[in-house]
């Protein structure tokens, strides 16, 4: 009788790490079945240059920043814009300090489509079409997070890298093929979830 006692006993010890780890198998990796995102959104990135435009979100819409840009003598070289009055190119033969759209860096955009994990670049004048929210969270619940360096199940470690960006609701994560700048490719700029 205490054979049999002792036998169950083993088997229990031996069962509960395995049942834990089919658990943590189905807590892990069930929602990528069911979890599907639905929300695309726009992202640019750039190489982090002096004269680099970058964009923001006003009112839903993409928008241009344009860099306050320096001469030798710390003076605020102007800006000419594409529609200026100014003829860009007397202007710039006349003065080296007076820039035209053409000497702006200008970061690459990409639309990054949830569904099938995979950025497209667009132009400028496509990604100004969308409608943009720059919630952090998107409209179906998902968030774009970091990795992580530590904290890792079981031993409080893992290896992942936190310049890779992960898509994740609940506990769904998905990493995500962000497209970089080949001059810094860990540059990764939000700009906001595509909305009806």
């Amino acid at each position: 009788m205490k054979n049999n006692k002792d036998l169950w006993t083993l088997i229990i010890a031996l069962a509960l790490p395995v049942l834990l780890i089919i658990v943590m198998a189905f807590y892990l990796y069930l929602p990528a079945i069911f979890v599907k995102p639905q929300t695309n959104f726009i992202y640019y990135s750039g190489s982090y240059t002096e004269n680099e435009v970058s964009y923001k979100v006003v009112n839903n819409r993409l928008t241009v920043d344009y860099p306050t840009i320096y001469n030798q003598n710390n003076a605020i070289r102007p800006i000419i814009l594409p529609n200026s009055t100014i003829d860009k190119n007397t202007a710039q033969s006349s003065s080296p300090d007076v820039f035209n759209d053409a000497t702006y860096s200008w970061p690459d955009i990409y639309l990054y489509n949830t569904l099938t994990n995979e950025s497209q670049k667009i132009t400028l004048a496509q990604a100004k079409i969308y409608n943009l929210s720059t919630d952090s969270t998107s409209p179906d619940g998902f968030t774009i997070d970091h990795g992580s360096s530590g904290g890792g199940f079981p031993f409080g470690y893992s290896s992942g890298n936190y310049y890779t960006q992960y898509l994740k609701k609940g506990g769904y994560s998905k990493k995500l093929n962000i497209n970089y700048n080949q001059n810094n490719p860990y540059n990764f700029n939000f700009l906001g979830w595509v909305v009806k």
